[in-house]
This record gives structure tokens, C-alpha cells and sequence, in this order.
């Protein structure tokens, strides 16, 4: 176990005013370096007061470490009679479906689809992504029916388009979705459109890119969760921030072109954010494509210029740094034991 994850358990015990921010340093440091000793560690101050509020960011550190075992005992504290107990945080949901406990599939399509069950938004979202790991085939028909609900509204369930992976058939039903987004969705509510695209494969990424430059479906905006659930999308097809940039290099419009430079920017501030993410690009590769000194070359500084994003661009530069570092210590760390 490592000696922060000791220290954040010390401040468990002695602390009578949690500070959610503070554990989040520490289970950021877990999530870098730690292993499942860490992560059962937690799960016992975790079983011992379930409804505590600031327990609930403990939850990433149990996806990545997590087992089944996990479920059984959350789901033994955590559900009667069919319910989530009151007060218990959302994210057991998404727990059950990534270690794909059979006996709560029901239990997660009910609060998925608002099906005979009291449910809200963020039940609603961490159920869906629970059902993810799930193979919904006896849901077919109720899940498509739930996304037909949703066309052509302003306001619906965010999320239950993100289900649209699930059909067999998904090529009218993503263009109607496409549709609803384009022309009548709030940016309030198109997140769940976004992030189902992505879950498509080939078949939802035309969509995705097509809806992610375009200024309509404001996914820049930090306030709506948009700009987190278009960087999640990014990470489900493999589109690198390098790609992007690509893309955006070929802008001619300088309205455009600043929704692109701040659209990337804003992807890098999610990437640094990111402590799950260890697959993709790293900090380095970005840095070094992105900001070359070069004068023949085009990289994002000159872009920003034109679009009067200097200041911002300078402040993302340096936390790609700062980000750099941290990588080349952890580096440094585990070759060192």
C-alpha cells in the first residue's frame, strides 16, 4: 500500500470535515501509482459508512482495482428490496455492470430507463453506463423504444440515447439522433447523443466528428458536462488530440477556427484531469507536436494568435509541463522499487 493511501486513511479516521478535494489528491496519486492494496484498503472505509458523501470519488480507484467480490459486498449493504438504499452514492450503478453482477441487470435497466422505480439524472447516467458492460439483447425492444421517446424534444433523459450501441440495428436510429441533436436538442441535453456515437464504432463516427466542430452543439461547454462526455468519446474511438489538431489546421474560417483551437485546449484540460486514462497519447507527444518552436511549422500557438487565444493557450502549455514532470517522476518512482 502506499504510504498516501496510509495517510489518506489517518485522515479518514481523525477528520470530522472531509474534504472531498483534499481525498481526490490522494486517490489521484492511487489511481498513478497504486495497486488493488490500496483500493481494498478503501473499500473497507468505504463498507463501514457508505453514505458518506466524499466516499463516493473512491469509486475510480475501484473500477481499475476492482472485482466481483466488489459487487457482492456493495450490493449486500447497498439494496433492498429491489432499491438503492437512500443516500447511497450513484456510482455502485456503474460498479455493478463493470464487474457485470448479474443478479442487478434488471435492477440498472430500471433506473437506466425510469422503469417502475424512482430514478433521477445521475442514477439514470451511472445505471446506462453500468448496462454498458452488459449484453442487453433481452432489453432490445424497451431500449429502443426509450430512444425513440427522445426525438425531436428539446428536454428528455440525457442519457438514454447512449444506449443506441445496444440495437441491432443502429444506422436509422443514430441518423435520428443526429437529427434531434442538430435541430432540436438543448446543449443541456446532447450529451448522451455524443457519447452513444462514440460507442458505435465506424457506424457512429462520422456523426461524432460531424457534430464535433460544430458550433451548435457547444461542446466546449464545461457547464453542460459536454466537453467531458465529447473527451470520453475521443478516448471510445481512439481519435487522438494530434488528429484533432490535424483537423483544425485546415480551418480557413477564423470563427471556426477559434472553436477549434479552444475545443482542443479544452480537451487537453480534461486529458490532464484524467488519472484513468493510461492508454492514449501521452503529454510529451503533445507537447512536442503541438508547440514546436519551428518557424516553418504550424503548431498551436500561431493558431491561437490569430483567434486571440494566446493567454489561454500559454496557461494549457503550462500544464502539459507540469503533466510532463509528473509522468517522468512516476516513471523515475517505479523503477525505483
Amino acid at each position: 500500500m502506499l504510504l498516501s493511501t496510509q495517510k489518506l486513511i489517518k485522515y479518514l479516521k481523525i477528520s470530522d470535515k472531509k474534504d472531498i478535494s483534499v481525498i481526490q489528491f490522494y486517490i489521484n496519486v492511487a489511481l498513478l501509482s497504486g495497486n488493488k492494496s490500496d483500493s481494498d484498503a478503501l473499500l473497507k472505509i468505504f463498507l463501514s459508512d457508505p453514505t458518506e458523501y466524499s466516499y463516493s470519488v473512491f469509486f475510480d480507484l475501484f473500477f481499475k482495482f476492482g472485482d466481483k467480490k466488489y459487487a457482492e459486498e456493495i450490493y449486500s449493504i447497498s439494496v433492498k428490496d429491489g432499491i438503492l438504499q437512500e443516500n447511497m452514492p450513484c456510482e455502485i450503478l456503474e460498479l455493478f455492470g463493470r464487474f457485470q453482477f448479474e443478479p442487478t441487470k434488471n435492477l440498472l435497466i430500471k433506473y437506466a430507463l425510469n422503469i417502475d422505480i424512482e430514478t433521477d439524472h445521475y442514477l439514470s447516467l451511472s445505471a446506462i453506463q453500468g448496462l454498458l458492460y452488459f449484453d442487453c439483447t433481452d432489453y432490445h425492444d424497451i431500449i429502443k423504444e426509450k430512444i425513440e421517446a427522445c426525438y425531436d424534444k428539446n428536454i428528455f433523459s440525457e442519457f438514454v440515447p447512449t444506449l443506441v450501441c445496444k440495437l441491432r440495428d443502429k444506422k436509422p436510429v443514430l441518423e435520428r439522433l443526429y437529427e434531434t441533436g442538430c435541430k432540436y436538442a438543448s446543449t443541456d441535453c446532447n450529451a448522451g447523443i455524443v457519447l452513444g456515437f462514440s460507442l458505435c464504432g465506424d457506424e457512429g463516427k462520422k456523426y461524432f466528428l460531424s457534430l464535433l466542430f460544430d458550433k451548435h452543439w457547444e461542446m466546449y461547454s464545461t457547464g453542460t458536462g459536454n466537453t467531458k462526455f465529447a473527451y470520453k468519446g475521443l478516448l471510445n474511438l481512439k481519435i487522438s488530440i494530434l488528429e484533432l489538431f490535424r483537423i483544425i489546421t485546415t480551418f480557413e474560417d477564423i470563427e471556426q477556427l477559434s472553436y477549434g483551437v479552444n475545443l482542443i485546449l479544452s480537451f487537453i484540460e480534461c486529458k490532464a484531469d484524467d488519472y484513468t486514462d493510461e492508454l492514449s497519447e501521452s503529454f510529451l507527444d503533445i507537447y512536442t507536436q503541438l508547440f514546436l518552436h519551428n518557424n516553418t511549422e504550424i503548431n498551436i500557438l500561431k493558431l491561437a494568435r490569430k483567434v486571440a487565444s494566446s493567454d489561454r493557450t500559454y496557461h494549457v502549455k503550462k500544464i502539459i509541463e507540469l503533466k510532463i514532470m509528473e509522468s517522468f517522476t512516476k516513471n523515475n518512482y517505479l523503477c525505483a522499487i
